[in-house]
């Protein structure tokens, strides 16, 4: 063989042993935990309003429930599913009035007048005794359709907020590539 031939195997056989199909990097899940203030604002403005921001979450000072809308990022990348997608959702409360109450949360996704296949809605309800705290949670198993994630739609959260109680924190989990290839 002429080294032409031989320098040209050569490279061809370096680069099949650090190219695979394998080698992207292992997809990990990462949480983020936050005040619902940062995500969450009533619906109503003005004078109506008895939703407070607070250190510690919002809370309703009203005496009637008033609804919340929380909205959440979703990351995209169009040449792999699995980067940086939203992938589960905690909605945290805390029951400060003196009875038990409930709380319902619908989590909606998808774009008003887009069909991207990825819009759905679903209801989930929460019962709290006095001074107790919990969470509703959502994640890709919820889709009439189940994935790993909220099938990358834009994704948001209403609840009906009870007087006298916090929605204290927001705990978001997805999924990204974590550097180290697999």
């Amino acid at each position: 063989m002429t080294s032409m031939i031989k320098a040209s195997l050569l490279t061809l056989a370096i680069g099949a042993a650090f190219h695979s199909a394998d080698s992207r990097a292992s997809v990990s899940l990462y949480f983020s935990d936050s005040n619902a203030v940062n995500y969450c604002q009533a619906f109503t403005p003005g004078v109506s309003n008895t939703i407070r921001n607070r250190v510690i979450g919002a809370q309703n000072i009203g005496t009637a429930t008033i609804a919340v809308a929380c909205n959440y990022t979703t990351a995209h990348n169009t040449s792999d599913s699995t980067d940086q997608n939203l992938a589960q959702v905690y909605q945290v409360f805390s029951n400060g009035a003196a009875t038990p109450v409930t709380i319902s949360c619908t989590l909606l996704t998808g774009v008003v007048g887009f069909n991207f296949g990825d819009d759905y809605s679903v209801t989930k309800t929460l019962n709290l005794a006095p001074g107790e705290a919990a969470y509703i949670y959502f994640d890709g198993n919820d889709n009439p359709t189940p994935s790993a994630t909220f099938n990358n739609g834009a994704v948001g959260v209403n609840c009906n907020l009870p007087p006298q109680v916090y929605m204290t924190d927001v705990e978001l989990v997805w999924q990204a590539e974590d550097g180290i290839g697999t």
